[in-house]
């Protein structure tokens, strides 16, 4: 909770939006979910803007700490061995998702069949790929006070996870940090903090296609890549919140239910599209 404790309280009813840019926290009316409303009806887009109260450079300041990498060709220096695929589930060369994440080498695929796993799956500098097998919608039970996956890298890993059910915990659905490419699509959440929470991913973020019910439905921390929050349907306190995007945003067609607010955009350096998104208060 400690993410969602820091929200304004603000009032919100059936609205669709086209594109709404969160600047300050106030409330502009009882029609409208979020801060701002730039424009109606179709597409727009904003170019070389940062999302604040603030005057707009053209390019990002330099940061200190956690700084955006010279390059990337570092992930791709640690592919040794030709990919391959491993099974889990019931009859299969592995019994739990985490027994096969340390199996797997770099660029491997992990294919989950249908089942139960009760286990919090934890990702340490690996490019992987976890998905379900064909239809099936393999249940990720999380039971303790870790994400359900928790992807971490510091050699700018590039990470899918895709056609699961994940609930149960008391910490986020999904967290990923310090990765390069990061795609979290397809998958059901249900948990007691943020649904997917992306802290600082160095490439692109593709967040798309998602059912969320939590009290955070997708927070992003820092993203330097093209980031996507598309056709997700979220039920929670705050449905997606941006709060520092150096490229380009596309924030299109969500379905989201919410206490508080619907879209909040803090900084985009590059530009942003937020389109047909349609958002209701509870």
């Amino acid at each position: 909770m400690r993410k969602i404790l820091s929200r304004i309280n603000r009032c919100s009813l059936a609205v669709t939006v086209s594109v709404v840019l969160l600047l300050q926290p106030m409330v502009v009316g009882a029609s409208q979910n979020l801060i701002l409303q730039a424009g109606s009806g179709g597409s727009t887009s904003l170019s070389s803007t940062k999302v604040s109260g603030e005057a707009a450079p053209l390019s990002p300041p330099e940061s200190s700490g956690s700084n955006k990498p010279e390059t990337l060709l570092a992930k791709s220096q640690l592919t040794t061995a030709d990919p391959v695929d491993l099974d889990v589930g019931s009859g299969q060369p592995y019994a739990t998702i985490q027994a096969a994440v340390n199996a797997a080498n770099d660029s491997d695929t992990i294919i989950v069949h249908n089942g139960t796993y009760n286990e919090m799956v934890t990702i340490l500098n690996k490019t992987l790929t976890l998905m379900s097998y064909g239809t099936d919608v393999p249940l990720v039970n999380g039971t303790g006070a870790a994400p359900c996956f928790n992807v971490t890298s510091n050699v700018y890993n590039d990470i899918t996870i895709t056609g699961f059910n994940i609930t149960g915990g008391s910490a986020d659905g999904v967290y990923v940090n310090g990765t390069a490419d990061v795609n979290v699509t397809g998958n059901t959440i249900y948990t007691d903090d943020t649904g997917i929470y992306v802290d600082n991913v160095f490439g692109t973020a593709h967040l798309n296609g998602n059912t969320i019910t939590a009290p955070g439905g997708i927070l992003v921390n820092v993203t330097y890549g093209d980031l996507q929050v598309n056709g997700n349907s979220i039920y929670s306190i705050y449905g997606v919140n941006i709060e520092t995007e150096y490229a380009q945003a596309d924030v299109s067609g969500n379905n989201i239910t919410s206490l508080e607010f619907g879209i909040g955009v803090d900084a985009v350096w590059g530009g942003i599209q937020v389109n047909g998104n349609n958002i209701t208060s509870y």
